[in-house]
């Protein structure tokens, strides 16, 4: 099993906190709090010109809702844009399963989760493709992602289309892209909170309660056991251990997020 973190990453922990993380990467609060992600998005797409956009961050922290909200953006300003996230290239819900059980027996590192629960490299092959038709391309094409994660029943069973238009922005979010793939980002946002993951679990046990009637749910005594023993040492790790980003967004209030931008930049 290949582990990505064979670069020199290490099991750091002084920057478990998004706290340790602003003071360790240096970064200066822009303006005043936030409502809304549209002053958000405005600072980050006049920052500077960019032909990957990657934003990362823990489950629930808000990033398909930054990644969204900076797609309509470009999309108002005249932009075209190509969205990829990682999540489909999750491995399959059963081979997931397995992956959190060894890790919870001790005998998967969580370094090696996101080797193990994501094709990482696949992705990078996808994003990189994009990035290519996008740049040289004098005309729109189709990228055919095959075998991709469908969320629905959990197998890898669904074929998404993604077109390209010829200068198009691309924008990938997913859990721990820039520990794994930072060195070809342009921009590098980070969507976090400002706790010891215990607002992250409350939002995941709220999306979990608030999915469709006759959908499947989870049990809450599940979530909390894999939330303490898989995503939390997971995410204290990825802050650990990920490069400094660009911009960093505190999601720990909706009604009040915060905007960090890396000094080197200023």
């Amino acid at each position: 099993m290949k582990s990505f973190l064979s670069k020199g990453y290490t099991a750091a922990t002084g920057c478990a906190t998004l706290h340790a993380y602003l003071q360790h990467g240096q970064y200066e609060l822009l303006h005043t709090p936030h409502s809304s992600y549209d002053t958000i998005c405005g600072y980050l797409a006049a920052s500077e010109a960019a032909s990957v956009i990657a934003i990362d961050g823990p489950t629930n922290g808000g990033k398909t809702s930054l990644t969204s909200a900076l797609i309509a953006f470009y999309e108002r300003q005249g932009t075209s844009t190509t969205f990829i996230p990682l999540d489909y290239f999750l491995m399959g819900r059963e081979t997931r399963k397995n992956v959190n059980e060894a890790i919870v027996e001790q005998r998967l590192g969580i370094a090696d989760y996101s080797a193990s629960a994501w094709e990482q490299e696949r992705y990078r092959e996808t994003v990189l493709c994009a990035k290519g038709i996008a740049a040289h391309s004098t005309h729109s094409q189709v990228l055919l992602i095959p075998h991709a994660y469908n969320r629905h029943i959990g197998t890898k069973d669904s074929v998404q289309s993604i077109i390209i238009q010829p200068g198009s922005i691309i924008i990938t979010e997913g859990v721990g892209i820039h520990t794994y793939h930072g060195d070809f980002f342009d921009i590098k946002i980070r969507v976090d909170v400002h706790d010891r993951n215990t607002l992250l679990l409350k939002r995941v046990l709220e999306r979990e309660r608030q999915k469709p009637e006759g959908a499947p749910r989870l049990p809450d005594d599940f979530l909390q056991m894999r939330y303490k023993v898989v995503d939390a040492p997971h995410t204290n790790y990825l802050r650990a251990n990920a490069p400094v980003a660009d911009f960093v967004v505190d999601t720990t209030d909706f009604d009040g997020m915060l905007l960090y931008k890396h000094i080197r930049a200023l």
